[in-house]
C-alpha cells in the first residue's frame, strides 16, 4: 500500500511544481524521494478539466472514476456506470485456482484471497483463515468497543454497535437495534419499483412455464434463498445473473435502467 504523503510534503511538491512553471515532475520525484505517479496526482491531474462538470478534477480518484465511466462493459454494450461495476466485471474474468472456473462475484474473489492469509490466533500452527466471516470476526475482536472500553467480543457485537450509530431516516433517531435497522432496509428494498417489477415478472413466468423457484435457482446458479428474495422484492440481481434469469424465463432481456424507464413512462 502506498505511503500517505504528509501535508508538508504535499506543500513542498506544490511549490516546486509551481503550476507547471517550476521543476519537472521527474526532477521533483528525485529531489523529494516520492514516486512520479504520486506527484502527477497532485499536480497535472488537478489541472485537467472534468468534461462532466466543467471544473478541474479535484483528485486522482475523481479522474480515474471518470476514465472508467468512458469504457464499455462487454457484458452490456453500455458504458460502465461506476468503479464498482468495472471492478466486479474484471474480477469475474479471473480464474479461481480452487475450482478452475471464473470467479462468479467479487465476494467469491475476496473470500478466496482471505483464505490465503494466516490467522494469528492459530499460533505456531499457522492455519489459514477458513472464510471471510472468520477473518472479519478476528479483526473486529482487535478493536475497542467505545461503550465498554474493552475489545469487542465478536463480529456480531461489533456490527450491532456500528448499526446503533446510524440514524433512522424515518424517525431521525439512532437505530435502537439490528432488528430495527434490518426492518427499515427491508421495507426500502421491497418498495423499489424495479424490485417489485421483477418480482411480478418472475411469479408470472414461473406459473406460465409450470416451473418453481428451485428450478430457477438451478438455472441461474444461485441459492433458493436468493431466488426467494427476488420473488419477495427484497433483492435485485446483478447484470450477469439478471441476463441468466431472463434467458431462463424466456423473455427479452432488460437492464436495471430499462426497468426504471418502463416505470417512469407508466
Amino acid at each position: 500500500m502506498a505511503k500517505r504523503l504528509s501535508a508538508e510534503i504535499k506543500e513542498k511538491i506544490t511549490l516546486l511544481y509551481d503550476n507547471g512553471n517550476g521543476l519537472d515532475i521527474s526532477k521533483i520525484a528525485q529531489q523529494i524521494g516520492v514516486s512520479y505517479q504520486a506527484i502527477y496526482s497532485l499536480t497535472r491531474i488537478k489541472q485537467r478539466t472534468n468534461p462532466e462538470t466543467g471544473k478541474l478534477f479535484e483528485s486522482r480518484n475523481e479522474y480515474n472514476d471518470y476514465l472508467i465511466r468512458q469504457r464499455t462493459n462487454p457484458e452490456t454494450g453500455k458504458l460502465f456506470e461506476s468503479r464498482n461495476e468495472y471492478k466486479d466485471y474484471h474480477i469475474r474474468q479471473r480464474t479461481n485456482p480452487e475450482t478452475g472456473k471464473l470467479f462468479a462475484s467479487e465476494n467469491e474473489y475476496n473470500d478466496y484471497l482471505i483464505r490465503q492469509r494466516t490467522n494469528p490466533e492459530t499460533g505456531k500452527l499457522g492455519k489459514l483463515f477458513e472464510s471471510l466471516t472468520e477473518y472479519n470476526d478476528y479483526h473486529s475482536r482487535q478493536r475497542t468497543n467505545p461503550e465498554t472500553g474493552k475489545l469487542f467480543e465478536s463480529l456480531t457485537e461489533y456490527d450491532d454497535y456500528h448499526i446503533r450509530q446510524r440514524t433512522n431516516p424515518k424517525t431521525r433517531k439512532l437505530f435502537a437495534s439490528r432488528t430495527e435497522y434490518n426492518d427499515y432496509h427491508e421495507r426500502q428494498r421491497t418498495s423499489r419499483p424495479e424490485n417489485q417489477e421483477l418480482s411480478d415478472l418472475i411469479k408470472k413466468r414461473l406459473k406460465e412455464l409450470g416451473r418453481n423457484q428451485s428450478w430457477l435457482a438451478e438455472e441461474i446458479e444461485v441459492t433458493k434463498q436468493r431466488v426467494s428474495q427476488y420473488v419477495q422484492g427484497k433483492s435485485f440481481p446483478k447484470e450477469d445473473v439478471l441476463q441468466k434469469l431472463y434467458s431462463s424465463l424466456e423473455v427479452p432481456y432488460k437492464t436495471l435502467e430499462d426497468f426504471l424507464d418502463d416505470r417512469n413512462t407508466e
